[in-house]
């Protein structure tokens, strides 16, 4: 194989691969922010406050 298309072809590569990651670390942020909105507001019932409540995460925080 002709160096040229080698380095153009691990370029290719190495650029598909970073996009994947990019993809699949939104997906692991977006994830992480679902459950932690669900922790919250489980525990919020759990104590017996308002989950809509606006200051929800002072006072999922404090108990």
């Amino acid at each position: 194989m002709h160096p040229v298309k080698t380095d153009t072809h691990v370029i290719e590569l190495l650029n598909f691969v970073r996009d994947r990651i990019w993809t699949i670390s939104g997906s692991v942020r977006n994830t992480a922010t679902l459950l932690e909105v669900l922790v919250a507001t489980k525990i919020a019932l759990l104590a017996g406050l308002d989950p809509q409540a606006p200051d929800l995460p002072i006072a999922v925080w404090q108990i």
